[in-house]
């Protein structure tokens, strides 16, 4: 399967969405950057016209082998719009996750993954048959979601459907499917209200003295909330907190707060599960929302007028992985905030960054950041082994874990050195990379001649550039005003790339993503 398909829709499906990807992207390409901004302020769509031809030979393929892939495309975009019509403007103006949505919708892995969630009793061999597919077909087709389920030592059971494992960890990976189904474009939850489940988000936002979250990050934390309710309902409770040595902050009780709100429908089933949960496992529930809110898959900042500084809410609420992550930044053979030229805010965010991994190992005793970051993100794949950094990591949590007041994570020690090392290793990679792209820029040496295309490429950091004709034998991507002949001085395998002198924002598009390009490609050698 390819990274970016979808684990939810066959290779048909996948084919489709993939196609309507392209047609997109190339006529994003194909216009300049002028007209893009003019209809977008207009919020017009992009695709006027598909010249299929066009977009065959572009992406290398037949006109044959694309024909019927791009008129199920057009079907299925009727049935989103609800209109039998062939005007392209109006079929092409339906987002791309409304689309894939409308894919996902139908298969029959979301409906497992709905059955996961709802806790309904289910026999595999049930599933199959109301889909009228075989067992073997239904197997193929869950693969992915099977894949990412067992990432996080959860068991996956058939006879019936049903999980089992850690409750923390089937939790986020339901969330996980479901956000992965939708992108947050579309709520996929029938017998819970959107605006409920928002309200209780923000109410656990306000109860936590948390700041407001952007409108996208709102929207996951009202599908943590429905992944809570739906588990509650079920008696599948949150064993803790676990973690009562680590927080000292007061956490109120969320499920009291919850049943006294004026919720409706379904969620009246819902208010009457959790009347009945004794003290301690409201309270387990609502330490372990705290920690998903704060650590992580969602990392929210403080909002108490009376503790503004991240450091101060920190040390005094989780004091021993304060601790731990200030010594760790001390101690480590490496100087990260004058090694990476880090800003204040940025070195900040590091900080809460790996206060929130040491956290979240803690909580699901394991390294889930990595492992999310594995399934969702293609750069993370990408990402070159950095074996001194592994071993200066190691070297500093082996010595940081003899401190009597550390030990508290000596039984999670591989997991904490997985954790650091892969966040640190972004960074690094990212930010003061070692394999930066060689730039030599052949034009008339002048300050203020090209003063703009040296700011732009200074700026980036994983970009060096000189004029030296000594450099070009060397060069990764050699940008020259002039054809001039360079015979026998370039390197050969260098990209050649003409500048204009008065380049439009189209020209300085184009040069970056040749840079990012290379730099991936330098980065995964």
């Amino acid at each position: 399967m390819n990274r970016n398909d979808s684990i939810f829709l066959t290779q048909a499906e996948n084919d489709k969405y993939g196609l309507l990807l392209d047609i997109a992207s190339l006529k994003r390409d194909e216009l300049p950057v002028k007209k893009r901004i003019a209809l977008s302020r207009k919020n017009e769509p992009l695709v006027d016209d598909v010249n299929l031809k066009q977009v065959a030979a572009l992406l290398n393929r037949t006109y044959g082998s694309l024909y019927n892939t791009y008129m199920s495309i057009v079907a299925d975009l009727k049935e989103v719009i609800g209109e039998d019509t062939e005007d392209i403007q109006r079929l092409f103006s339906v987002p791309l996750d409304a689309y894939h949505y409308h894919l996902v919708n139908q298969s029959d892995v979301f409906d497992f993954v709905n059955i996961l969630l709802k806790g309904e009793e289910v026999t595999f061999e049930e599933f199959w048959t109301s889909h009228d597919i075989s067992k073997a077909t239904a197997l193929r087709h869950l693969k992915g979601v099977r894949d990412l389920i067992r990432s996080f030592d959860i068991r996956m059971y058939y006879d019936p459907i049903r999980l089992e494992g850690d409750e923390n960890k089937i939790r986020l990976v339901l969330i996980i499917l479901f956000w992965l189904a939708t992108d947050g474009h579309t709520w996929p939850f029938e017998t819970i209200d959107r605006l409920d489940a928002l309200k209780a988000f923000d109410l656990a936002i306000e109860r936590f003295q948390l700041a407001k979250p952007n409108v996208l990050t709102r929207e996951l934390g009202a599908y943590l909330v429905v992944t809570m309710y739906y588990r509650i309902a079920q008696r599948h409770y949150i064993q803790g907190p676990t973690e009562e040595n680590l927080l000292r902050y007061p956490v109120p009780n969320m499920i009291k707060t919850y049943i006294n709100q004026p919720f409706i429908g379904p969620a009246l089933i819902i208010k009457n599960a959790m009347a009945q949960m004794t003290m301690e496992e409201a309270m387990a529930e609502s330490f372990n929302l705290y920690d998903l809110m704060n650590f992580g898959p969602i990392l929210l900042q403080g909002n108490n007028q009376y503790m503004p500084s991240y450091e101060d809410r920190y040390e005094r609420y989780i004091p021993k992985t304060h601790k731990f992550v200030m010594d760790f930044m001390a101690k480590v053979p490496i100087n990260l905030e004058e090694h990476l030229n880090l800003d204040e805010e940025d070195y900040q965010g590091l900080v809460q960054t790996l206060m929130a991994t040491v956290m979240t190992i803690y909580m699901f005793k394991q390294d889930v950041m990595s492992i999310m970051a594995n399934h969702l993100m293609d750069d993370y794949t990408r990402l070159r082994d950095n074996p001194v950094l592994k071993q200066d990591i190691e070297d500093t949590v082996d010595y940081l874990l003899l401190d009597k007041q550390l030990d508290f994570i000596s039984d999670l020690r591989d997991q904490i050195v997985s954790g650091l090392y892969n966040v640190l290793r972004q960074v690094v990679q990212r930010v003061a990379p070692t394999n930066p792209v060689k730039v030599v820029l052949v034009s008339e040496q002048s300050f203020l001649g090209y003063f703009d295309l040296m700011m732009a490429l200074k700026n980036i950091r994983y970009v060096t550039v000189t004029h030296d004709d000594a450099d070009l034998a060397d060069a990764d991507l050699v940008i020259t005003t002039s054809s001039i002949s360079l015979a026998n001085k370039v390197n050969p395998n260098a990209v050649m790339f003409k500048w204009n002198q008065n380049a439009d924002s189209d020209h300085y598009g184009r040069l970056y993503g040749l840079l990012r390009e290379l730099w991936l490609q330098k980065s995964a050698d």
